[in-house]
């Protein structure tokens, strides 16, 4: 069998452990099954290899095959984890003598004789091999970025060894579940590298005069046929049906179909946690023992980040709640084009840091309280000055919002995109902080004391430059992907919403016009080309973009005209491709509505707006929180305003309607270590637990 890679792209980092074995080849040693602690000898003669010698004989339960059925039963039936050593099952085995029980993984179980035709023949329906070759290659060279799921050496001598099984005379051999779940993982990962087809590097829309719509619809068929033999055999799964059911997902969410992405991630974390993940001790271990423990903590914290970023989209419940360890993080070094000694971001950098992000916002939603609770400034400050200091001014140099580091763009070519990602999603997570103040009407505001009114307005202007700032990121993360059209959903989603939230604040009144502060007009430094998607987004985006900072260094607000062509031009943008995506053809529609009603508003006047600025107790649109403090001098409820000055951790603020605990002691940093160290997971228990008493 041949285990070499297919080319020396995926072969300059070595795979540790025994990575050269197929997929169904046991790993415990010569002569040592994986359905228990029995071996045989030479002679065939049975040897026990448990540790009795500290348990007497005469009361220690026999082992004999009929226990090994019982023990099937209580775990298929009952549920429990084969991996724990906590509960029942685990007991019953440490107990009754032995430490070492079985883990009927997809690797020791095969298939039933009367579903090895069925498989065979869909297996023979697969595109040719030259597709599926050319798909994983672009896949692992230009997809594979994002997610870092699969590692490219040790994938490819498994995708070989595959192909190798596929020869007539290993045709009759018997076939493991787990051999059907990694063919299922090809399948996937061919659809979904499908879904960024055509790109700058290959234009065609067919692969061998396949078409590519035909390419994924196949891929996709035979995938779900396979998936659901493998699941009936063999409920527990592998690290392969956790990747698949992951790109699953990835398809799922490109063709607009963010919903059942939604139950796929959740299936996807289900089979995670059942094979032990959360505690690493999974024992299917296909790839070498550390080579595999890190594959497992990587996907395992994409599930996390994957779970934040939807259940917050989407307002749903997390499928991790506070169970993620911090400590579980992934730390080996295994991006081959610069050395782990040097100070370079490895390739999974940008996913621990989403990963401390949403472990940040976790605690933040928890602090929000139930839905329905009004918006209370104070609280929504104090988060997002935590933010601030324990996570956007901790990023390493290469990934700083301000001034990052390029010097490693050039060896590392997917960190400029990378680097934009963390910036969609630090200006999303500001904007779903403070965009529930959208909701107060103007009983709400006149309600609360100054301050809080003048917050209100800080906030208001944070919001919309959170909102520009995911503008800016989406548009050259979409430049970077060679700004064609593309199924990506960040490069729609976040611009949409980021666009919503603009209408919205101008539907609101909460942004002044350019009249009222005496700025010049906007739509004079736009040159909007509408030729290709390409030159939209490189031209009038910028312009914008480069109109907001010049303002903003100017001690100038955002205005309202800026806001409203910063719309437009999105839905330009949107327009361009929804030609191919179904999620950007979704959001045109609303945002075309949103458009109007502002055309409507300006024609017939604002109403219902909170208009802030404008009311006789708030300062101007221009005040900032500096620029407040006289204000709160003067007023006697305001005098433990302390919040107003630089503080290392969170403050008390007691006034006649609102209290906010202090946090005794300041916060542990969220300081990246490096991937080869281990995690300290006192972050982690600081924060969740620290955070229960807020």
């Amino acid at each position: 069998m041949d285990n070499d890679a297919p080319s020396s792209a995926f072969t300059n980092t070595v795979p540790t452990g025994n990575s050269n074995q197929p997929p169904d080849a046991p790993v415990d040693g010569a002569g040592t099954t994986t359905d228990g602690d029995v071996m045989t000898d030479s002679r065939g003669s049975e040897q026990n290899t448990g540790s009795d010698h500290d348990i007497d004989a005469s009361v220690r339960p026999q082992r004999q095959e009929p226990v090994v059925s019982r023990r099937l039963g209580l775990s298929e039936v009952f549920g429990y984890s084969e991996d724990s050593d906590t509960n029942l099952l685990g007991l019953i085995y440490h107990v009754g003598g032995s430490v070492h029980y079985p883990h009927h993984s997809g690797r020791t179980v095969t298939l039933p004789q009367d579903r090895l035709g069925f498989v065979r023949r869909e297996i023979a329906k697969m595109p040719p091999r030259p597709i599926l070759d050319f798909l994983l290659q672009f896949f692992l060279t230009e997809v594979n970025w994002m997610t870092q799921l699969i590692h490219p050496p040790s994938f490819m001598l498994y995708y070989d060894s595959w192909w190798a099984k596929q020869s007539p005379k290993l045709l009759d051999e018997d076939i493991h579940v787990t051999h059907i779940d990694f063919t299922v993982l090809i399948l996937r990962t061919c659809a979904f590298a499908a879904q960024f087809l055509p790109s700058p590097t290959y234009t065609v829309d067919s692969i061998r005069g396949m078409p590519l719509s035909q390419v994924r619809e196949v891929c996709n068929t035979i995938g779900t046929s396979l998936h659901g033999v493998a699941e009936t055999v063999n409920e527990r799964g592998s690290l392969f049906r956790v990747q698949h059911l992951c790109f699953y997902a990835f398809n799922q969410a490109c063709e607009g179909r963010l919903g059942s992405s939604w139950a796929l991630l959740s299936s996807s974390i289900r089979v995670a946690h059942g094979l032990g993940y959360h505690r690493l001790a999974g024992s299917d271990s296909l790839l070498g023992d550390p080579l595999e423990r890190e594959m497992k903590r990587r996907v395992f914290c994409n599930l996390y980040v994957w779970d934040g970023l939807l259940s917050r989209q989407l307002d749903r419940v997390s499928s991790f709640g506070d169970s993620f360890n911090m400590g579980n993080l992934p730390r080996m070094h295994l991006t081959p084009e610069v050395e782990s000694e040097s100070d370079a971001p490895e390739a999974f950098t940008e996913r621990i840091l989403q990963a401390r992000l949403m472990a940040m916002w976790s605690c933040i939603k928890k602090s929000q309280g139930e839905d329905g609770t009004l918006y209370d400034p104070t609280q929504a400050q104090e988060l997002h000055d935590w933010l601030q200091k324990d996570f956007v001014e901790t990023l390493p140099p290469a990934f700083s919002l301000t001034n990052p580091d390029c010097k490693w763009d050039e060896r590392l070519r997917h960190l400029p995109k990378q680097r934009q990602l963390i910036r969609a999603t630090v200006g999303e997570s500001i904007c779903h902080l403070f965009r529930p103040l959208l909701r107060l009407g103007i009983t709400d505001v006149r309600a609360m004391p100054i301050y809080k009114q003048v917050l209100l307005q800080s906030q208001a202007t944070a919001l919309t430059l959170a909102a520009f700032s995911i503008l800016d990121a989406s548009n050259k993360l979409h430049s970077l992907m060679g700004a064609m059209h593309t199924r990506l959903p960040a490069v729609v989603i976040y611009p949409f919403e980021a666009a919503v939230t603009l209408a919205l604040l101008c539907i609101k009144d909460l942004v002044p016009r350019e009249a009222d502060v005496g700025v010049p007009g906007v739509q004079q430094n736009l040159k909007i080309r509408t030729n290709s998607v390409s030159t939209v987004t490189a031209s009038s985006t910028e312009v914008l973009a480069a109109t907001v900072q010049e303002r903003l260094l100017q001690g100038q607000p955002v205005c309202y005209e800026t806001c409203v062509a910063a719309v437009e031009e999105t839905l330009n943008c949107l327009q361009k491709l929804s030609e191919i995506s179904v999620l950007a053809d979704g959001a045109t529609e609303s945002l075309s509505r949103l458009l109007s009603t502002i055309k409507n508003m300006s024609k017939n006047g604002v109403v219902d707006s909170i208009n802030i600025a404008s009311t006789d107790i708030a300062p101007s649109s221009k005040a900032s929180l500096e620029q407040s403090q006289h204000v709160f001098a003067s007023d006697s409820d305001m005098s433990l305003l302390t919040w107003v000055s630089a503080s290392p951790g969170l403050h008390t603020i007691s006034t006649a309607d609102t209290t906010v605990d202090t946090l005794a002691s300041e916060w542990p940093p969220f300081a990246l270590s490096p991937l080869n160290d281990m995690w300290d997971p006192a972050v982690q228990d600081g924060l969740l637990s620290d955070w229960n008493r807020k």
